[in-house]
């Protein structure tokens, strides 16, 4: 469950007033008051939709008016939400340019409470856009702020955004510290906010349902519960209809955490007929529960039914959510033994993965440097804390030590970060040299590569004039032996067919032997090739007709190993055929596209029972072998229609 950042707005009016009594305020409304009105229905859609158009068509034209009015406390308040409205519909160069505007307003009139609030909105943004190093200085500017005017709602959003980057960085025991900082304060203190205290409480439901779901831990549930009702009790007080159906959803998985399918079902149902107010985030997780509910109750096409819904949301296009329906879908097809469809989600898994791990490589260096600033930072506030109470303590006859005890401080911070600097250019050198023995390690593997593959083809040519001609030989003089007429033994005559048919058995093998050795036979025609003329040979002198048939897009080259487990997978398969199925066709055909490699091998004999598969170590043998190369083999039959044994790879895992 990837968290939303949802602390946007923080200085509402809270009034249960109706669009229409607002709008009727708009119409009658003039200059400055009418900015108000316009602000006013900013606010009302915001609270009840929680989706941004809306507020910004009515922030927008406040703004337009206060500006022709010229009047700095209602541009401010316009620039403010406007800069709400972009980053709730991810426009981030617009609202970080709209907050920068309305904080350059606060600072001109020296306004502390919208400076702290601005700092804050900003630090949202910045975690939006994923720069936590920025973020996070915000956040402590809004933090310092807030206590120099006891501006505890300010103060309580500063906690809940530091707690929000620690998450992103998987730092859950300072996480948890300051979500209950944060929840402490709106507890302990009276903000007048009753939205901030709705995303407080919800948002600490998300975090310990995560880690329930991370660390099993029973205790964790119970502040699920506890903190979820509190903020679907703030939600339906005042109205704020996305974040009803938010609490809905932490609660419908918490009941189905706890078995508890009828109320789980409930609040499932509740998420699902209010989709239209929230986004795809929210309803992800809805459309999860009821598949597991199915999935219990063995409803294969109901579970199947809800993985095309997932499927067709617009969210999957973003890298973490489709890896997570696609992962969803995977575990899914496995359970139901559908390998065609688990292959292909688990193809999209990857490739959504890829993208992700993309992402995380190039912010990797960002990332570490914003562990050690977060940390400073942590200790910034721990330190303005310090100087709050000497200040309180020493008044002024104590000023010029505490003028002393600054410059002290940020000496240390100086000098901190400079060590801290120099930590990570040794870090950076020592990146760099990795990256280079990396090369060269990688060009050695080239070379030896290749010495091997002209080794391979020596060993495999010296191989074959050498032993695969000498029981050539042996097979030819046991047959001339055989032959003479002075050997009436029919004891040595026996014998001597035994040396002809062991030798000849020897060869075959022998030609399997070295055909795996040759550097070519890596590649998917050579494999084909060789597959289909044993085939050709081995039915050639039998009444079963033998059909080949080959679409092969391009002549890849096989992963290593390869070669050696799909000549003894499908030989054997061909040698059961003509031993057990009593046909009169087989068919063997190749299909390769796309990196997937597809066999078949395909019989009209009598079949084999359910109960043959299980015993047959043989078919056990196949399916190992599949799997020790990474694909999976199927195994088709009926009686009186046939066998089907079928290998599927993909050679790019």
């Amino acid at each position: 469950m990837r968290l939303l950042l949802l602390f946007l707005l923080t200085n509402l009016c809270y009034a249960q007033t109706s669009e229409s009594e607002l709008r009727e305020t708009v119409d009658k409304a003039k200059d400055t008051s009418l900015v108000d009105a316009y602000l006013n229905l900013a606010k009302y859609y915001y609270q009840t939709t929680g989706k941004g158009d809306s507020l910004l068509v009515y922030s927008n034209k406040a703004l337009e008016l206060s500006k022709s009015l010229n009047n700095d406390t209602q541009m401010l308040e316009a620039y403010k939400y406007s800069g709400v409205g972009y980053l709730m519909i991810k426009e981030f160069n617009k609202a970080e340019s709209y907050f920068k505007s309305s904080l350059s307003i606060a600072k001109k009139n020296m306004d502390l409470k919208n400076q702290a609030n601005l700092h804050n909105k900003l630090g949202a943004l910045y975690q939006n856009k994923g720069q936590l190093l920025l973020a996070t200085e915000h956040l402590i500017e809004a933090s310092k702020y807030s206590k120099k005017i006891n501006d505890y709602k300010n103060v309580a959003q500063a906690y809940y955004g530091i707690s929000f980057i620690y998450t992103t960085q998987e730092q859950f025991d300072k996480q948890q510290e300051y979500i209950k900082k944060a929840i402490n304060v709106i507890e302990n203190n009276t903000i007048n906010d009753p939205l901030l205290e709705c995303i407080i409480f919800g948002f600490a439901s998300q975090q310990y349902l995560e880690l329930y779901i991370n660390q099993k831990e029973e205790a964790y549930l119970d502040d699920v519960f506890k903190y979820a009702n509190k903020a679907l009790d703030i939600s339906k007080k005042n109205n704020f209809k996305a974040r009803e159906i938010s609490s809905y959803n932490v609660l419908s998985t918490y009941y189905y955490s706890k078995k508890d399918y009828s109320n789980s079902d409930f609040y499932t149902k509740k998420v699902l007929q209010n989709r239209h107010l929230v986004n795809e985030e929210i309803i992800i997780n809805a459309f999860f529960n009821l598949a597991n509910r199915h999935k219990a109750n063995n409803q294969k096409s109901m579970v199947y039914a809800y993985i095309d819904t997932l499927n067709s949301l617009k969210i999957k296009s973003d890298a973490y959510y489709g890896s997570a329906i696609s992962d969803f879908a995977y575990k899914k097809y496995m359970h139901y033994d559908d390998p065609k469809l688990a292959l292909k989600a688990l193809k999209e898994k990857l490739d959504f993965d890829k993208i992700l791990y993309d992402k995380e490589k190039n912010k990797s260096i960002n990332e570490l440097a914003t562990k050690y600033k977060t940390e400073l930072k942590d200790a910034e506030i721990n330190d303005l804390n310090l100087k709050q109470l000497i200040n309180e303590l020493e008044l002024k006859n104590k000023q010029a030590q505490i003028n002393k005890l600054i410059v002290f401080s940020i000496i240390a911070m100086l000098v901190l970060t400079l060590i801290l600097f120099i930590t990570k250019m040794v870090q950076l050198k020592r990146t760099r040299q990795k990256k280079h023995e990396l090369k060269l390690a990688f060009d050695k593997q080239i070379e030896l590569e290749k010495e091997l593959t002209e080794v391979r083809d020596e060993i495999a040519q010296d191989f074959h004039d050498d032993l695969g001609n000498k029981l050539a030989r042996i097979s030819l003089l046991s047959n001339l032996v055989n032959g003479e007429v002075s050997i009436e033994d029919p004891k040595i005559k026996s014998k001597i067919k035994q040396i002809t048919e062991d030798a000849n058995g020897i060869y075959i093998g022998t030609r399997d032997f070295v055909f795996s050795l040759k550097s070519n036979s890596d590649y998917v025609e050579e494999i084909a090739t060789y597959l289909s003329d044993f085939g050709e040979d081995f039915f050639n002198k039998t009444k079963i007709k033998f059909i080949v048939e080959k679409d092969i897009s391009s002549n890849d080259k096989l992963p290593h190993y390869w070669n050696k487990q799909l000549i003894f997978i499908f030989k054997e398969a061909l040698t059961n055929t003509l031993k057990h199925s009593k046909c009169d066709s087989v068919a063997l055909s190749f299909t390769y596209k796309n990196n997937q490699l597809n066999i078949n091998c395909k019989d009209n004999g009598i079949g084999i029972t359910s109960e043959e598969m299980m015993s047959s170590n043989g078919l056990m043998n196949m399916k190992n072998r599949a799997a020790k190369i990474g694909g999976l083999l199927h195994i088709d039959s009926e009686i009186k229609k046939g066998t089907t044994i079928t290998f599927i790879g993909n050679t790019e895992l």
